[in-house]
């Protein structure tokens, strides 16, 4: 692990100096080292750390935006409020706790939002006057947020130079201080201008890691040594997924026969509706034994408490506020489970957690990742499969998927897909999926799926999406009859297709059948049609918008808070 530079061990934290800023490169890091760790994101040597503690109470927007792939946010009331001139503007180093926006803007910035939180402290530096030397270090900030903004446009010339002034400016505002005040904000500045340091040396590789993962922290955060937000209680919303089908799979006395072969890859798209929406929060009171009358939370809380023995589930509630349809092929008990263990984790001071470790202690992501990862990135995903031994698969890419596609869900009101001990049974009897297919399905990935996303060609994405699913689902026909989960399942795409719309197929087992659309008006008349066309027969549907980032914890104020100011 490279940290730069040191400014305490981790055996006395307490001990700190006021700032530390540290990252993470090539290596998984010892336990004793997770909690100076930043953003990993190397698909091979597990990528997309979750992040907690945060700085602020702010709602973290719907996606980071990047010119000429977003609407600007201008457009987007409620994308990004903040005001252009502060009403609070710190006049010392030491008074920065107090400072909503500049906490703010350090949540944006270690989730991905680098143009928020450029935003967000350019409003600080014009609130400050624009010079001297808190505005010198709101400015470096600035310039650090930029290079991310550059990072996502692929310009690699911009994020050398705006990482060579943030390193200037932190210099410039080092040498401004007196002996032993370095620290600026709860930052150290020498951390900073290394931080920038390594944004310009590493310019090259972090521009390939924003193309590959194209949603997310680019590798630093930032620890200021202020007080993060304490709540008794916070809120996660997680979405759903589609999956478009397993690229290979097979029972599991083949998969151990076949070490060196990957299974179980795939891809599919993270929606931001239907979602899970929980409430989770720490009692005082008495503990109890059943903490939700809800059978399939209970069971998450359970295995999450044997793999954190320390802590006591029977001391939260859980309020499940929305939820997503169970047994639909949305993805409902992955994310429910990594919802559990992601809130858990934050209000017991985990405050980073690997993908692997959140599926760990939930049971979750045993084949498929796609769920997994969608949960901690967003966008379109796809899972390179694992190898017998693996514990999840690896991600090969997350792309973010254009803002004004919409995908609309179609299913009969009422149904279930496979799941439980069919599924289990299914899997442990079909023959799995032939080499050949398992080639054509990654070819198709590689060559028209991922191209015609980065052209925003909706319709030959579609198409593509369209053969891929059902070459894939071929692979169940002795269970299913077909690439299908039926005949009901099967006409349903085939009137959609009809009607002109090419990227149709069947999310995981089913029945929720997807359609992908360009826009929102597309959208609209297909279900119109759908509905006319049904008549009298049951059926549900819903229109959603691609979820561009991961998921992330919102501290809420805690009940006694809430009480005394009514």
């Amino acid at each position: 692990m490279t940290r730069v530079p040191k400014h305490h061990d981790t055996e006395s934290r307490t001990d700190a100096a006021d700032g530390e800023w540290c990252s993470a490169s090539a290596s998984v890091p010892a336990e004793s080292d997770r909690v100076f760790l930043d953003t990993v994101i190397r698909h091979d040597d597990g990528p997309l750390l979750l992040y907690y503690p945060r700085w602020s109470h702010r709602k973290l927007p719907e996606y980071s935006y990047v010119s000429g792939r977003f609407p600007h946010p201008s457009s987007q009331a409620d994308h990004l409020a903040t005001e252009r001139h502060p009403i609070y503007i710190p006049r010392s180093p030491t008074d920065w706790s107090d400072c909503e926006w500049y906490r703010y803007g350090i949540d944006l910035y270690n989730h991905g939002y680098y143009w928020e939180s450029h935003e967000v402290w350019e409003s600080g530096w014009h609130g400050l006057g624009r010079a001297g030397p808190a505005a010198d270090f709101l400015k470096g900030l600035i310039k650090l947020a930029a290079a991310g903004v550059k990072a996502r446009e692929g310009n690699e010339a911009g994020v050398r130079r705006h990482a060579r002034r943030a390193a200037q400016l932190f210099l410039e505002c080092r040498r401004g201080r007196s002996s032993g005040a370095g620290c600026c904000g709860g930052l150290a500045l020498d951390a900073l201008e290394a931080m920038a340091g390594q944004w310009n040396a590493g310019a090259a590789t972090i521009v390939a890691r924003a193309c590959q993962f194209q949603s997310v922290n680019l590798g630093w955060r930032l620890q200021p040594r202020i007080p993060a937000v304490q709540s008794q209680q916070v809120r996660v919303c997680s979405p759903s997924r589609l999956h478009f089908g397993l690229s290979s799979f097979a029972p599991a006395d083949a998969v151990a026969a076949d070490p060196e072969r990957t299974w179980f890859g795939g891809l599919g798209v993270v929606l931001e509706t239907p979602q899970y929406e929980l409430v989770v929060r720490r009692t005082m009171d008495a503990p109890s034994t059943t903490v939700t009358n809800n059978a399939r939370v209970n069971c998450f809380l359970q295995r999450w408490q044997r793999t954190h023995p320390t802590f006591g589930v029977s001391w939260v509630t859980v309020d499940v506020v929305q939820r997503i349809p169970g047994h639909a092929g949305l993805g409902s008990g992955t994310q429910l489970g990594l919802s559990l263990a992601h809130a858990l984790n934050g209000l017991w001071g985990v405050s980073t957690c690997t993908p692997h470790d959140l599926a760990r202690s939930v049971g979750r992501g045993l084949r498929s990742a796609v769920g997994t990862y969608g949960f901690t990135a967003g966008g379109l995903l796809v899972d390179g499969g694992k190898r017998t031994g693996e514990e999840l698969g690896q991600l090969e890419l997350q792309a973010a998927v254009p803002y004004e596609w919409r995908f609309v869900l179609v299913r009969r009101t009422g149904q279930r897909g496979c799941h439980g001990d069919a599924e289990r049974q299914a899997f442990d009897h079909l023959r799995g999926t032939p080499p050949e297919i398992s080639d054509r399905l990654r070819r198709l990935i590689a060559e028209q799926i991922v191209p015609a996303l980065a052209t925003a060609d909706c319709a030959a994405f579609g198409d593509a999406v369209h053969t891929y699913g059902k070459l894939a689902g071929e692979c169940f026909r002795p269970c299913q009859g077909g690439p299908f989960a039926d005949a009901s399942v099967a006409q349903l795409v085939a009137t959609i297709r009809r009607l002109g719309i090419s990227g149709v197929g069947q999310s995981s087992w089913g029945p929720t059948v997807f359609a992908i659309t360009p826009d929102q008006a597309t959208a609209q008349g297909l279900v119109e049609t759908l509905r006319n066309q049904a008549g009298d027969d049951p059926m549900d549907y819903h229109i959603a918008r691609p979820r561009q980032m991961g998921t992330s914890l919102e501290p809420l104020p805690d009940l006694a808070e809430t009480s005394g100011q009514r």
